[in-house]
């Protein structure tokens, strides 16, 4: 007899447990297979009804890689505009080729540059360049330029110092960085730096002179974290002036005649 209550219990617990091993909920299974839509559309976004305050998650889904083909060529933007394409991310490389023709410049993270020792430097990342991809994206926006960022890796605060005050030291690296540019041929680069090196005014800013010299195009400044970095930190009037000395490189290299020095690529 006391079988019986157990036996009760037992099948309660089973019967009660089954609905949570039943099969998905329809809804939930449905969200499961939606599908992405590729490739252009003929309809704007608000034609398809996708410009709303209430968004539903579908159609996010649905259509999120579905520009409309008139306007991935089509710029809303009279300055200068600048990309960047990270090779962990596949789908920037289309996205480079479907709309390179917004932007002034694009690029692709692949450098970095390293200090090996006295006037001895070293750029790495060249495995994940890709030739058939330059081809391909300058084909569809002619006017592109594609300039590789390039990353100071590894480089200690000694590193810059050295570096930075020294012409010899700054010549092997814009040299270095220059034979890069030529066999691989970049239209030039975007160089990131931490933003103490805005700060860096000894010996007539020699940073920025590097810049001028071999006309680079973009020069970003980061946001230092490290406390070995304390103290050399970008002020707005460092800022200012390599602001002024990109745009005066590169108004050299589109009219070297304004008598801007160095060697362009």
């Amino acid at each position: 007899m006391r079988l019986f209550p157990a036996a009760l219990c037992l099948s309660l617990a089973y019967r009660l447990a089954a609905p949570t091993l039943s099969r998905t909920d329809p809804g939930r299974s449905a969200a499961k297979t939606l599908r992405e839509k590729t490739g252009p559309s003929e309809r704007t976004v608000q034609e398809r009804g996708l410009v709303t305050s209430e968004p539903r998650a579908e159609d996010v889904v649905r259509e999120h890689r579905r520009p409309r083909a008139p306007e991935a060529a089509r710029t809303h933007f009279a300055g200068d505009a600048l990309g960047y394409v990270t090779p962990w991310n596949g789908g920037g490389y289309d996205a480079a080729e479907t709309f390179g023709a917004k932007f002034s410049w694009l690029s692709p993270v692949w450098l970095q540059v390293k200090r090996r020792g006295r006037e001895l430097f070293q750029v790495t990342g060249l495995h994940d360049v890709d030739q058939g991809w330059l081809r391909d994206v300058r084909k569809a926006a002619p006017r592109l330029r594609v300039v590789p960022r390039v990353l100071f890796e590894g480089w200690t605060p000694a590193d810059f110092e050295a570096v930075f005050h020294s012409e010899d030291e700054l010549d092997e690296l814009g040299q270095t960085l220059l034979s890069v540019a030529k066999s691989e041929n970049f239209d030039g680069f975007v160089i990131e730096v931490w933003s103490q090196l805005g700060s860096q005014k000894a010996n007539g800013s020699l940073i920025h002179s590097f810049i001028q010299s071999y006309l680079l195009s973009t020069y970003c400044v980061q946001s230092a974290v490290l406390s070995a970095w304390k103290g050399h930190y970008s002020d707005k009037d460092s800022f200012t002036h390599s602001a002024v000395l990109r745009e005066a490189a590169w108004l050299g290299r589109k009219s070297p005649g304004l008598g801007v020095r160095g060697r362009g690529f």
